[in-house]
């Protein structure tokens, strides 16, 4: 199957589900179960698996793509290749030196279920530009889970813009992303966006 994926320069998409036993941890707090909580921890394993496993040392141009803003992995870099320098291997050998690496080279984000700029900005500023036509083609959202979008009410440069109800976006729709621009509104827009006032 990787072999096939790497061939044709096409990513896997890896979504979360439940899985077929509780961890001990979430015992007593099926709140934590599903996607709130223990879906993001669960399929960021499942892509550590994959890298620990060799499965992208023997196919070092295999592409897995995460939703979520990449479940939380972005966020945790520094950490993983921190502890790996002295943690027991356990005979696990990485060919790209540290876990990072792997998320910076196999791992594609997608931004479903993540409606925030702030991730979005800390993912670019974690994961290293690629020049594949992949990029530029992603959409906002990716899976099939439903999640409404606040009505903006400020256009570009931080004017006043007729209101409109939340609108739900489907897995099918193709949303072209947002200029790096929109990561950073206008200064009165962010005090208006953070609920303060703008003087």
């Amino acid at each position: 199957m990787w072999e096939r994926a790497e061939g044709l320069d096409v990513p896997l998409y890896l979504h979360p589900a439940n899985g077929v036993d509780t961890p001990h941890v979430l015992n007593g707090h099926p709140e934590l179960t599903g996607p709130m909580w223990s879906w993001g921890n669960e399929t960021a394993s499942h892509f550590l698996r994959l890298v620990f496993g060799g499965v992208f040392d023997d196919f070092p141009d295999a592409k897995l793509l995460l939703g979520h803003m990449g479940e939380g992995l972005p966020y945790v870099l520094w950490r993983l290749d921190s502890r790996w320098g002295f943690h027991n291997h356990h005979g696990v050998e990485l060919a790209r030196g540290n876990p990072s690496e792997y998320v910076r080279h196999n791992l594609y984000i997608t931004t479903s279920g993540v409606c925030s700029a702030p991730p979005a900005a800390v993912r670019a500023a974690r994961t290293r530009p690629r020049a594949h036509p992949l990029r530029d083609r992603l959409p906002l959202r990716g899976d099939g889970d439903s999640h409404r979008v606040p009505a903006q009410r400020t256009d570009q440069r931080g004017g006043p813009r007729q209101d409109r109800p939340p609108q739900r976006r489907t897995a099918a729709a193709s949303v072209t992303p947002p200029p790096s621009s929109s990561l950073h509104p206008p200064r009165s827009t962010r005090h208006r966006i953070e609920g303060k006032s703008s003087t």
